[in-house]
Parts: structure tokens; C-alpha cells; sequence
């Protein structure tokens, strides 16, 4: 971009600079073959995707998973014959209700292609959405409630059968449905999200994320153990370490599980594998180890037999009272975790609790307990180690707890009409609202009259009308709803619509007088005179035109309209009373003179200015300030006209008011990609 500012021909600058306007639809994403990442449907948010080993993040907009086509972003691999995807839905962060994601197979890559998709949706439970025939309205089962996320979904293709199925755990699965979908002989299957709004995404995690062919194609794993040996004996209390080989001819082993008997011992997800079995109790134990590959297929290591022998000194018993397993906080959580312990041949000497293998706290003295804070958003797992007076110890069963993102309510509150006003039957009254997010954005601001929804805006400043309001007492509150779905009421207005007439108020400008003038800039005081007959006047309100300049509440009615540039103007006094009727003044014309000095900001457009930027700014600063300072004055310029390879605008009405001192300019464009600024300009002087 190349750009100047000329004031009265006294000035000029030149700046040349790159725009990028990020008209391209490339992705960001880092995802490890075969895996692809792309938009289907075009959607206006470009989406995005990274991947570490069985975990995916991916963002995605568009307009919905349904109907006869599709808007979503996809991350998928090619599969041909009969295969199943499974995935856990570990989180999703979304704005909408019915934001979606989950797994997906799919014929083509095209927006109407026929599918099968089962997933979460935000807030609503869980999904099973399919289009049997390109082109064709989709079928849907849900939105099911089931405790939401986080979740495993799992889609089976056998033949051109697809069942969709769910489960809370990976294990024990529940079938939402069966369809019979004819597609071609190469398939798409991935991970499918959609924010079902063109102007906002979301983001889900995925994790255990596994596609596995149902041919028998893949070989199992093999898998040994190699600690300790077959035969080994051990006296209570021990602590067990138990190690194995495994490998894949095929592929890779994904994780292996140690078991006694028919008992998990623990996982380990890299090699060399192991386990720590600690306080086994006495008697003869079989072990084996369960090796899982990457497409899904298990392998079991032959038995190995120990013992352990009993001690004399019995050990105590421990477990945790509190947290409930599956229990959720928000992040920064507190975590109180309690537990019960006993000894039935000596005494506790202590229990000591951990998350995983980090110690959280230790207490000496029944009831035990211990405060895990500030604890971010994460799955943990929590455990209790009780120790005896003669040394020994057992660990109490696992609890699984889950800590999920913090999100503050938005704040809101009604700023008009105020509390006590008073309209006349059948009343138009506007609502207006103040709201704000203090770790996200408002999406929605709803105005209720008690129960009833009088209406909704998206947009500040929020505000509806209500209309043919009749007579009654009336209390009206808003609700503010924030990117993240929490919201929060603001307090009571109360309001009186009577049925008896009301009698308007009468006003007069009693200065400045009609026809004055002024030189610019100007400083100028307006004074009205205002009555009511059958109340109170509540406040004056001067215009210019129809921008408000002040207000005043107190007789006598002032307003001060400051820095006028030169024109002429016209000039009201708009006088409200207790019951909210109002009467507007007769106008008074004045002119302020003086020189209007013409400044005009040209620049050469950005190189995709037609194809995809949608408007430009321009942002001034003082010469002391740094480009990421609070502009002291700014404006949109919209999209102007290209003229001789150039856009020039007028912006003296950005200029003129600015008091003397040395500044420079700043354009930006704005595209559907984002937005980038110019290099700032050489200052100019006012």
C-alpha cells in the first residue's frame, strides 16, 4: 500500500507497505499423515487443526451439520472396505446451543454429499445425524440428553451399513442407530466440527482418536512379560514392578495393560512398558499383560504365577470419602479430598494424598483431609496412602475427577427507563441495556417484562421497543448470555403505564438566539425554559440535527456544546416529563464561521481490495505515542471508490476538532481473512 496525507497542500507523506489481508483459505494446522484438514462448505470462518499422537484440537464455523448441505471443517483420511472410528469428545467450546462435534463418514468431499455423523452437540446431549442420498434433507436422531460432554462416540461401516454408537467410558457401548448408506468404494472418515454460525467458531478436543480396518487386515500385537519371572514369591506388604515387551508387526502398540487375574493393575501408553502393583494382597496371583496396537487390535502375554506371603504385621485400610469418583469443579478450583482409614492391629499413623504421583497434603488426625487449590482445567486421578505404626502402608482406590474451564456470567443492567418512570396508555417504550464479558464476549442480550419476552439484540448498544403497551405496573429486566452460554439477569425497573391522558410539557430555546454566529471552534451554551401542567418536567435534551449535545435535569435548563466546527447548524430543545411524555422546541438556526482547513488521506488500495476486503480505517495518534496507544480519534471509512489506482477521502471532521500538536495516520484493511495496518505515516502538524 502506498499512502499520504495532505492538509491544505502544506503536507505529504509517502508509505509503502505489504497489507496482508489474509484473503487466502489456508489453514492452520499441524497434522501428521494421513490425516488432511479442510473446510467443507465453504464456510466464512476459515477452520483449523493440530494433532499430538491420538489427540486432535480442532476449530471449525459454518452454518450446520444438517439439512441438504453441509458447512463444517473436517480432518479425514481416505478408508476403503469395512472399518470403525472411534474418539472421545473430551471438550467443546462453543457459543451456540446446537454446536456440533463428533465422527463422521463420509462419501464425498462435497457440501450435500450423504454422510453418517454421531457427536455432541454443545448443550443439548448427543446426535446421530445422517444423509442417505446425495442432495438429500438429513435424518436425525437427538439431541439426546446424556450428561453431555466429555464422551466416546464410535462409528461402524460394514458394507453399507453405518451404526453410530455411545459410550461414557470406551468400553461398554450403547447403539443411537443403524442406516443403510450406499456410498463409493473410497470413503472419508475424520473428525467433523461445526459452530452452526457463520460469524463465530468452535473448538473441540478430541482424544483416543483410532481408525481401524474390520477386514482383519491388521495383525495383533505380541506381547510378554518380562518382570518378574514366573514362579517369584514376595511377602506382604511389597510393591510390585511389573515390566513387559510387546511389539507390532504392522503398525505400532499404542498401550499395554497389566492385569491379576481379571484385575487392572494400570497402563502404560510408551515403552519400555510397565506397572507398579503396590500392597498386592497374600496368596498366588496370575498375571498377563494386554498389549493394543494402533488400529485397535489386542494381543494377551502368556500367565506368569507369583505369591505373597502374609506378614504379621496387617496392613490398614484406606478410601476417599471425598470427591465422589466422576465429580466436576471449574477451574480455579478448591478440591477437598477427604478419606477413612483404619487399622485393625495397630493405629494410622498417617494418610497422605496424592494426584497421580504428586503429593497434594498429609494429615495425622482422623477425620483426614486435605485442600488441593488453584487445580486447572484437566482430567486427575486421586488416591489415598494410608501407613500404619509398625511402617506399613495400602493405597486406596482410585478417584477420577474432572476440572473443567471457569467461565464468568456477564454483567448487565437496564439504563433506560428508569426506575419509576411513568407512560400514558397505549405507551411505546424503549429498553435499553448495558452489558459486558469480562473473559469472553456478549452474544445476546434478551428484555423480559416479568416472565414475557418482550425481545433480543445482538448488538450494542442492546435495546428493543416495546410497543402499544397498555395500562399497569409493570417490572422489566434484562438477560445477558455470553460466548460460552452463562448468563445472568439484571436487576428490577419498575415502570407505571397509566390509562389517563397525560399532558405534554411545553420547552422554548431561549439561547443562543436565532440567526447568532460564531467563530470556530466554537464554544457554545444553550439555555431552554421548560414547564409541565399536569407534572413535572424530568429533563431537557438540546440537538443538533438529531445528534444529542447534553442534557440537564435542574432548572435552569444549560447545555454546553464545545469545539463547533464552522457550518450551520440547527438547533432544538427537547424537554421530557415524570410520565415520559415529551415535546420538542421550535429550532434556532446559528453559523459558525471561520476556515474549515480541507484534509484528505489517500492510499493505494490493498492488492485483493476487490475481491476480498470489505472496508478500510483510519486511526490517528500523537507523534509521542506508540502505534498500539488508544487512537485520539478514528474512523471507518467504509469501501471508497478506487480512482486512478488511489482512494482519497475527506476527513477533516476527523482533523478539525483535534487540539494543535503533531500526529500521524494509520490505515487498516479489513478483510474476510482479518485485518493489517500500514506503517504509520511522518507526522503532520494541526
Amino acid at each position: 500500500m502506498r499512502g499520504f496525507l495532505s492538509q491544505g497542500g502544506a503536507l505529504s507523506w509517502l508509505v509503502v507497505v505489504c497489507l496482508a489481508t489474509g484473503t487466502s483459505s489456508a489453514h492452520a494446522q499441524s497434522l501428521p499423515a494421513p490425516w488432511i484438514g479442510a473446510d467443507v462448505g465453504s464456510p466464512v470462518l476459515s477452520g483449523s487443526a493440530t494433532a499430538a499422537s491420538d489427540t486432535f484440537t480442532v476449530s471449525g464455523s459454518g452454518s450446520d451439520i444438517g439439512g441438504s448441505s453441509d458447512q463444517f471443517y473436517f480432518v479425514y483420511r481416505p478408508m476403503q472396505g469395512d472399518f470403525e472410528i472411534v474418539a472421545r469428545v473430551a471438550s467443546l467450546k462453543a457459543s451456540e446451543a446446537l454446536a456440533k462435534a463428533g465422527v463422521m463418514v463420509r462419501g464425498s468431499l462435497a457440501a450435500n454429499a450423504q454422510h453418517a455423523f454421531v457427536g455432541a452437540t454443545n448443550r443439548k446431549g448427543w446426535v446421530f445425524v445422517r444423509r442417505m442420498t446425495e442432495g438429500a434433507s438429513t435424518d436425525s436422531d437427538g439431541p439426546s440428553q446424556n450428561n453431555g460432554v466429555p464422551g466416546w462416540v464410535r462409528l461402524v461401516r460394514e458394507g453399507d451399513l453405518l451404526s453410530a454408537y455411545l459410550s461414557r467410558d470406551g468400553s461398554a457401548w450403547t447403539l443411537l442407530g443403524s442406516e443403510t448408506i450406499a456410498m463409493g468404494s473410497t470413503m472419508y472418515v475424520g473428525l467433523a466440527v461445526t459452530s452452526r454460525s457463520v460469524s463465530k467458531t468452535a473448538r473441540a478436543t478430541f482424544s483416543n482418536v483410532a481408525v481401524s480396518p474390520l477386514s482383519g487386515d491388521n495383525q495383533p500385537p505380541t506381547v510378554s512379560i518380562s518382570s518378574p519371572a514366573s514362579g517369584t514369591s514376595f511377602t506382604d506388604p511389597s510393591s510390585i514392578t511389573i515390566t513387559a515387551a510387546a511389539s507390532d508387526s504392522d503398525g505400532t502398540v499404542s498401550r499395554v495393560a497389566f492385569y491379576s487375574g481379571s484385575t487392572l493393575i494400570g497402563t502404560d501408553d510408551t515403552s519400555p512398558f510397565s506397572a507398579v502393583w503396590s500392597s498386592p494382597p497374600a496368596g498366588d496371583h496370575i498375571l498377563t499383560a494386554v498389549a493394543t496396537d494402533n488400529g485397535g487390535a489386542t494381543g494377551t502375554s502368556a500367565p506368569v504365577a507369583i505369591s505373597v506371603s502374609g506378614s504379621t504385621n496387617g496392613l490398614p485400610s484406606v478410601a476417599i470419602t471425598s470427591p465422589a469418583s466422576g465429580a466436576t469443579f471449574t477451574a480455579p478450583a478448591t478440591i477437598s479430598v477427604a478419606a477413612s482409614a483404619s487399622d485393625a492391629d495397630g493405629t494410622v499413623r498417617r494418610v497422605d494424598f496424592y494426584q497421580g504421583t504428586t503429593l497434594i497434603g498429609s494429615d495425622r488426625t482422623a477425620p483426614y483431609t486435605a485442600s488441593w487449590s488453584n487445580v486447572a482445567a484437566g482430567s486427575y486421578t486421586l488416591t489415598a496412602v494410608a501407613r500404619d505404626n509398625a511402617g506399613e502402608t495400602r493405597r486406596s482406590a482410585a478417584v477420577s475427577v474432572t476440572v473443567t474451564s471457569g467461565n464468568q456470567a456477564p454483567s448487565v443492567a437496564v439504563t433506560s427507563p428508569a426506575s419509576g418512570a411513568k407512560f400514558t396508555a397505549p405507551a411505546t417504550i424503549t429498553v435499553a441495556a448495558s452489558a459486558s464479558d469480562a473473559d469472553g464476549t456478549v452474544s445476546r442480550v434478551d428484555f423480559y417484562q416479568g416472565t414475557t419476552l418482550i425481545g433480543s439484540d445482538t448488538t450494542a448498544p442492546y435495546g428493543v421497543t416495546w410497543s402499544s403497551v397498555p395500562a399497569g405496573t409493570y417490572t422489566l429486566t434484562a438477560r445477558a448470555r455470553d460466548d460460552d452460554g452463562a448468563t445472568r439477569a439484571s436487576a428490577g425497573v419498575s415502570i407505571t403505564v397509566s390509562a389517563t391522558s397525560n399532558q405534554l410539557p411545553s420547552v422554548s430555546l431561549t439561547s443562543p438566539a436565532n440567526g447568532a454566529t460564531f467563530t470556530a471552534p466554537a464554544s457554545i451554551t444553550l439555555a431552554a425554559s421548560a414547564s409541565d401542567p399536569d407534572g413535572t418536567v424530568a429533563g431537557v435534551d438540546f440537538y443538533t440535527g438529531t445528534q444529542l449535545i447534553g442534557s440537564d435535569t435542574t432548572a435552569p435548563y444549560t447545555g454546553s456544546w464545545s469545539n463547533v466546527a464552522a457550518g450551520t447548524y440547527s438547533l432544538t430543545a427537547i424537554a421530557r416529563d415524570d410520565r415520559g411524555a415529551s415535546r420538542t422546541s421550535a429550532s434556532v438556526t446559528i453559523t459558525v464561521g471561520g476556515v474549515v482547513r480541507g484534509t484528505t488521506l489517500a492510499f493505494t488500495p490493498s492488492a485483493d481490495h476487490a475481491t476480498s476486503v470489505t472496508s478500510y480505517s483510519v486511526a490517528l495518534r500523537r507523534s509521542t505515542d506508540a502505534v498500539t496507544a488508544t487512537p485520539v480519534a478514528s474512523r471507518d471509512l467504509g469501501k471508497p471508490a478506487v480512482v486512478n489506482s488511489e482512494i482519497a477521502v475527506d476527513i477533516s471532521a476527523l482533523v478539525d476538532p483535534l487540539p494543535s500538536g503533531s500526529y500521524y495516520a494509520v490505515v487498516t484493511a479489513i478483510g474476510s481473512g482479518g485485518a493489517a495496518a500500514s506503517a504509520p505515516s511522518p507526522s503532520f502538524t494541526k
